[in-house]
């Protein structure tokens, strides 16, 4: 067996442990770079991002490690320990345990570790029989000098601190158990590679001293508890880190076999340097056999159990609680988990399948967004049990910062089913997640100024694209305009066209197509300036939404085929199938209903493939439209309601309303009106909350639709009125003359000849104005129908009156 110090010089160019012989050897070669693997990147695919919020009077709107020098040490160097903890109680078996510690000052580490327990942040934990049993952490810092411990707080450019997870080990312990589960854990480690895993470093075995050390790379900002707590991060930021937690159980669960976590939480996820999430703590993992995967559990799927089922199968589950009131965790002997972040199927004594990770990774985007552990309310662990059991969780949406991401919220809502089917898969969350906007979290304080301030514009930007997706449009505007002005400032191209073109989005989804324009075209010029050819595609495809937005269809076209061929050239499926989605649009609105159908069914595909939940709603909304033009009315009402979901789930309150719109349409077009009628009312109701005027003004109008169907003519004028001013202040000329024809109509009904003369012939003039001469005409003839009515009535009643007069007359 090796000598604990002949170990450590091993384990500075990295060790695999042999684990017949117990001996520590190099790791192989092929053991990849953590930095080839994918999901390092928090970048974010620019895929366009359309609304469809056109609406025509029938229609729904859519809107340096120094290895090779430490080898060449000297056996009898001694590796430079600081131990963070002198008591079982006082570890954290993951590692680094503050998120602010100085690696060139560990002296201070328990000061500090005490100054965090106070608040409740430490990172103890206590776990029986999950295989990291007794274990706790230290940093060690390698280093050529060998004189008993001077320099013990500095990193020389020789050195490098480590991590240290230290498996106690007790008079009562059975080492060889120790041993073995030591191994195992390592093993798991040594064939993982990937940017969100820890990396093992190596294995340092001393059976005569009784010591077992698993060795990780230090990471100082320590867990990710103490991460969160040591800043105040913005939103696109704590995405970011949830992101990567969703990449490596991604990795994990792709293993072959497929490798369970089974003790996910905020206390087993590092930050990196570089800020990145890594998934650590193996000691609870295991390969699962394939009926294990995705195990569906006992009894009613569905529903919660009753207090009778709860007190029954708790005669069955062994709960000796292991309490840590430092880490305020809870571990139970004979288990491999932490009792909050456990899944109720693991609390039920049933067996673990890797849906119970997906619900534990619902936690960590908890813990994450809100700063708290799971329900860090309760005291009682009993209580704890009951509410998981009962699927008693809390409110995701009632917390501020969670409100502003709806669409966060609705996968952590579906990673807490109760039953483990319902639950997302690791792949599914990323997919889910993947569009987020997100961005690598970073300390200005190491900055310098340009930098600071030019990724404070990036944030801005990436906080622009959260408030636009909530309908927020003047925090969008306040965020985009800013970020630009930075941008300006400090001469970046490539900022300014994406600020640009975020002003654009949000201006087209108001509604605003005039103003748009300008602002694409501003960024695609600068775009094509800078060779960027993704740029420029994204705003040729915003420039394609403005024109068929203005109903120039043939623009349109064009322009959505340019995006589509730039698109399919560099296998970008996503943006594709928006290209896709916008010539279905185009097709549609001409009546093409052929053509409009495969390739909304095409674009519905690859949205389903990716996992674009969203996009995925917008084509099946554009399918419900064409069905709806075919009168197949059942079929789009199936559709509409499935992508009315979606877009609640989300949080998307923009394209909400304007299915609930569609919806009143389909259900008016069936003269079913009160149905109409509520639908219409919900979508008032949402466009109005969300500050979304051309929203507001149309469903005013299928208001007042319903009412003039129900021959309530009053209640109609007044609706027609308000939405008529709505449109004329927006401009829309389109909606101001149907508008216009409705009144007309309506005082027709009323036997206001005069007055429906008056508005029919406004509204010819508004649509000579837009060009189109053959509805100008025929808003003339209906004006002239009246006239001409009015004059045969005239008429008639002269000669009644002369007939009347002649009877007076004296008879001859």
């Amino acid at each position: 067996m090796e000598s604990f110090a002949s170990g450590l010089f091993n384990l500075v160019s990295g060790v695999r442990l042999d684990s017949d012989a117990r001996n520590l050897r190099p790791l192989s070669d092929t053991q990849q770079s953590r930095g080839d693997d994918k999901g390092g990147d928090d970048g974010q695919d620019r895929h366009p991002v359309h609304d469809g919020n056109d609406q025509t009077e029938e229609e729904g709107e859519k809107i340096p490690n120094d290895d090779e020098e430490q080898k060449s040490r000297p056996h009898n160097s001694n590796p430079k320990i600081v131990e963070e903890a002198t008591s079982f109680e006082h570890t954290a078996d993951e590692g680094p345990d503050s998120g602010d510690r100085n690696p060139r000052s560990q002296s201070n580490a328990q000061k500090l570790e005490d100054d965090q327990q106070g608040q409740g942040e430490a990172t103890d934990r206590r776990k029986v029989g999950g295989g990291n049993d007794d274990a706790k952490s230290v940093a060690i810092q390698k280093s050529d000098d060998t004189n008993g411990g001077q320099n013990s707080g500095h990193q020389t450019a020789r050195s490098k601190i480590v991590a240290v997870k230290k498996i106690k080990i007790g008079r009562d312990t059975d080492l060889e158990r120790a041993l073995g589960l030591a191994l195992r854990e390592s093993e798991f480690l040594v064939d993982l590679s990937h940017p969100n895993i820890v990396k093992l470093e190596g294995f340092v075995e001393d059976v005569s001293a009784q010591k077992v050390w698993l060795i990780f790379p230090w990471e100082e900002h320590g867990n990710l508890r103490d991460f969160l707590a040591s800043g105040e991060w913005e939103i696109p930021e704590r995405i970011s880190l949830i992101y990567g937690v969703t990449l490596g159980l991604e990795y994990l669960h792709g293993q072959e076999p497929p490798l369970y976590h089974g003790d996910l939480k905020s206390l087993n996820i590092l930050v990196s340097s570089e800020c990145h999430a890594l998934i650590t703590d193996f000691g609870s993992a295991r390969h699962l056999e394939s009926d294990h995967l995705n195990k569906q559990p006992k009894g009613n799927d569905h529903q919660p159990r009753t207090a009778t089922d709860l007190s029954t199968s708790q005669e069955h589950i062994t709960l000796e609680a292991l309490f840590s009131a430092t880490a305020s965790t809870i571990a139970l002997a004979g288990s491999s988990y932490t009792l909050r972040w456990a899944a109720p199927e693991l609390l039920q004594d049933e067996k673990p399948c890797l849906r119970s990770d997906i619900w534990a990774l619902g936690w960590i985007a908890y813990e994450v967004m809100t700063n708290t552990i799971p329900f860090h309310d309760v005291k009682k662990d009993a209580i704890v049990i009951h509410r998981v059991i009962q699927g008693n969780l809390p409110s995701v949406t009632e917390h501020a910062r969670m409100s502003l991401i709806r669409a966060l919220c609705s996968v952590m809502v579906q990673c807490w089913s109760i039953n483990p089917e319902g639950r997302p898969t690791a792949e599914e969350c990323r997919k889910l997640i993947s569009w987020m906007p997100r961005i690598v979290p970073a300390s200005t304080r190491s900055m310098d100024e340009v930098a600071s301030q030019l990724r404070h514009a990036r944030l801005l930007n990436q906080l622009g694209h959260m408030y636009r997706q909530q309908a927020d449009f003047l925090s969008a505007l306040s965020c985009f305009t800013e970020a630009l002005n930075i941008y300006t400032t400090n001469n970046d191209n490539w900022g300014r066209a994406e600020a640009l073109r975020g002003l654009a989005d949000v201006h087209r989804f108001r509604g605003q197509q005039a103003e748009a324009v300008p602002f694409y075209s501003g960024a695609l010029q600068i775009s094509t300036d800078l060779g960027d050819e993704s740029g420029r595609a994204n705003c040729i495809f915003g420039l394609a939404e403005a024109h068929r937005l203005r109903r120039e269809y043939a623009e349109a076209a064009k322009l959505y085929s340019e995006c589509l061929q730039i698109h399919t050239n560099s296998g970008n499926k996503r943006a594709k199938a928006a290209d896709l989605w916008g010539l279905a649009k185009v097709h549609r609105l001409q009546g093409e209903y052929s053509q409009a159908i495969n390739l909304y069914s095409e674009a519905l595909q690859i949205h389903t493939d990716v996992g674009d939940r969203r996009e995925r709603a917008q084509s099946l909304s554009g399918l419900a439209e064409v069905y709806v033009f075919q009168h197949k009315y059942s079929n789009a009402i199936n559709l509409y309601l499935e992508a009315l979901q979606i877009f609640i789930d989300v949080g998307d309150h923009t394209a909400r309303a304007i299915n609930l719109w569609s919806l009143a349409q389909v259900h008016r077009f069936q003269q079913v009106y009160s149905e109409a009628s509520k639908l219409y009312s919900e979508s008032l109701k949402v466009n109005t909350d969300i500050g979304r005027v051309l929203g507001r003004g149309l469903a005013l109008w299928g208001l007042a639709k319903v009412h003039q169907a129900l021959q309530e003519y009053d209640e109609a004028t007044q609706l027609y009125s308000e939405a008529l001013q709505i449109f004329t202040d927006l401009g829309e000329k389109d909606w101001r003359a149907a508008t216009l024809m409705n009144l007309a109509e309506t005082s027709q009904k009323q036997g206001h000849s005069g007055e429906a003369i008056s508005l029919y012939t406004e509204a010819s003039q508004v649509r000579e104005e837009m060009g189109d001469s053959e509805r100008a005409s025929a808003a003339l003839r209906m004006a002239a129908d009246i006239r001409r009515t009015l004059q045969e009535a005239t008429t008639d009643s002269a000669e009644t009156f002369k007939v009347g007069e002649d009877s007076l007359l004296p008879s001859e």
